[in-house]
């Protein structure tokens, strides 16, 4: 058993490279779905500085007025 798992022939290699290949486009997928995941992360956190710095601007400008 062990000498015929040594062997690496045409047919494993294709059926290897098939493997990877079914793998990358899995990875490809879940790092597609990570990205938009980042990608609204950016945004909430951008819609939530912009929104307290307004708000401090506003108490700023009603403490000097």
């Amino acid at each position: 058993m062990e000498a015929s798992r040594a062997k690496w022939t045409d047919e494993r290699l294709d059926d290897l490279s098939g493997r990877v290949s079914h793998l990358e486009a899995r990875m490809d997928a879940r790092f597609d779905k990570l990205e938009e995941r980042f990608d609204r992360l950016h945004l909430a956190l951008l819609t939530a500085f912009s929104g307290l710095a307004a708000a401090v601007i506003a108490v700023l400008a009603a403490a000097v007025l």
